[in-house]
């Protein structure tokens, strides 16, 4: 079957199927965003723990809560790019490169 064939997509579970076609759709950038908010995420929390002692908890407990935002949609976009093997910053998904 061809990878990019509309049958293909339809064949897919029905909850992952509207958000497959949503995120083959999203631009380079988009998911470079969403890639890359994991990885700022854990530094940011890496770095609000280490300068823990300098921070006021309410300075603290803003900049963890928005490091935790971000690793949250970080990995919710890499589990959901794992669900559909797809790669997170190719559009192509990995079955379709494996031929």
């Amino acid at each position: 079957m061809f990878c990019g064939s509309l049958d293909y997509q339809l064949n897919r579970k029905v909850f992952s199927s509207v958000f497959y076609l949503q995120i083959k759709m999203m631009n380079k950038g988009l998911r470079y965003f969403l890639y890359a908010t994991f990885g700022v995420g854990n530094i940011g929390f890496l770095l609000f723990r280490s300068f823990s002692d300098r921070l006021t908890d309410f300075e603290l407990g803003v900049g963890e809560g928005i490091s935790f935002v971000f690793i949250l949609t970080g990995t919710a976009y890499l589990i959901y790019c794992a669900i559909n093997k797809q790669h997170p910053l190719q559009e192509k998904s990995l079955e379709c490169q494996k031929k």
